[in-house]
């Protein structure tokens, strides 16, 4: 059995069904929301009445945004809604616009904010899976700090970087001064500078 409920104004338009005696309820119940109505926690929606009633579904669809369950009465079934997440149509625009696509190709982009303190974010893409690795230097070539060493997936990603990440028992809060940040994705190699202000 399908039910369709809908309508602009709350539930005002849904199938329902009148059985004059016994009702033989068994089967799925597949149930749809219609004219981009979005149900509220609560709402009840009798959808079958009856004198009596023999079975009930073995399975109920509700789309998948939405839980809920079937509620029988002496005389009648109704939906009864549990939970409900609207869905956003700018979410869904952003979704299948192409944000969300795997890159085709290799970028390192140059850290936000720049000149930073005490944090910067860094972020680049990469078309293919494989080890990455993601570090900081000092302009004398000396590695400061390591954010990223690991294998990752193609896609686009952000790492934080602040200044007490470079802090050790061995080694002082990094100074003012310019300071490289190096990937490498198999063998693809990219640096660009950053400026630390204190």
């Amino acid at each position: 059995m399908n039910i369709e409920i809908g309508g602009y104004i709350s539930s005002t338009e849904r199938d329902s069904l009148s059985v004059s005696q016994q009702a033989q309820l068994n089967g799925t119940l597949n149930i749809v929301f219609s004219n981009n109505f979005t149900p509220q926690i609560g709402d009840v929606f009798p959808f079958i009445s009856y004198q009596s009633r023999a079975g009930e579904f073995s399975q109920v669809n509700f789309p998948s945004n939405v839980t809920g369950y079937i509620q029988y009465l002496s005389n009648r079934a109704q939906i009864v809604i549990d939970s409900a997440a609207s869905v956003d149509e700018e979410e869904i625009e952003e979704l299948y616009s192409g944000q969300n696509k795997i890159p085709t190709t290799y970028e390192l982009s140059q850290n936000y904010p720049n000149p930073f303190n005490p944090s910067t974010k860094i972020s680049w893409q990469s078309p293919v899976g494989s080890w990455q690795t993601l570090k900081i230097y000092d302009v004398l070539g000396n590695e400061v700090a390591t954010l990223v060493d690991e294998y990752k997936e193609a896609g686009r990603y952000e790492v934080e970087f602040s200044v007490a990440q470079s802090a050790s028992a061995d080694r002082p809060e990094l100074a003012s001064g310019i300071y490289l940040y190096r990937i490498q994705v198999g063998s693809f190699v990219e640096t660009k500078k950053m400026i630390l202000i204190k």
